[in-house]
């Protein structure tokens, strides 16, 4: 197991009763969270993928998929973002090309295109909704032909910006994820505790580079987090 997975496991097994994220003016406890991360883990389980078989995640900034991120992280998953501000035909294209043996994704975001595509793929399907994962019927098992194996090691593939194109997915390491977050000093206690600092604003999209490197330091180190969905003044 990666120090980057037992960091994730640490923060789900914080003190339940710790406010964790302000989500449109209600506070979410580290207990909310945990109770989150291990409903996805337990459907993931139940879904009978391989313990290495990538997932595809379709992260809105909500409380339920900043857990799902610590979630897939302490299982060592390979995790492939797919932008939510698309059409359902643009999110069937990638779950395609992509080739994940599991998703992710709010409720809201698996449409009717969608779920066809995933049952023509053979992927199974965990929707979020509020702060719970719930299978999707009849998409609860993977049903794909061969394996589908991730690498050979755990990475994140986030995405660009697409500014110049279409989003591609670009492959971080966990390891190389260690580097910046489970030595940095984003992420180790600087003196005060986390619990006493000022709560840290994020609103970048959790999928791309500025989202994922502004969020889970906070998550690992603890500090209270103002979750925005979208930027607003």
């Amino acid at each position: 197991m990666t120090s980057l997975q037992h960091k994730a496991l640490d923060a789900l097994n914080r003190d339940p009763a710790r406010p964790a994220i302000e989500f449109e003016g209600t506070w979410h406890t580290w207990g909310d969270l945990a109770r989150v991360a291990h409903e996805v883990r337990a459907l993931l389980a139940a879904s009978k993928i391989a313990p290495d078989a990538p997932v595809a995640f379709i992260p809105r900034n909500r409380p339920a998929a900043l857990a799902t991120l610590l979630a897939l992280i302490a299982e060592g998953r390979t995790i492939r973002m797919i932008y939510a501000f698309q059409s359902a035909a643009g999110m069937a294209r990638d779950v395609e090309r992509l080739q994940p043996a599991a998703i992710i994704a709010d409720r809201e975001d698996l449409s009717s295109e969608l779920c066809e595509t995933l049952k023509t793929e053979g992927v199974a399907a965990i929707a979020l909704e509020g702060l719970s994962a719930r299978s999707v019927p009849g998409l609860e098992l993977g049903n794909f032909a061969g394996d589908r194996a991730g690498p050979k090691e755990p990475q994140i593939e986030i995405l660009t910006s697409g500014t110049t194109g279409p989003p591609k997915q670009f492959a971080l390491p966990f390891a190389l994820l260690e580097q910046f977050f489970v030595t940095s000093a984003l992420t180790k206690q600087q003196g005060d505790d986390p619990e006493t600092l000022p709560p840290f604003l994020l609103y970048f999209p959790l999928g791309n580079i500025s989202g994922l490197y502004s969020t889970l330091p906070m998550l690992l180190r603890g500090q209270r987090i103002v979750l925005l969905e979208r930027f607003s003044v």
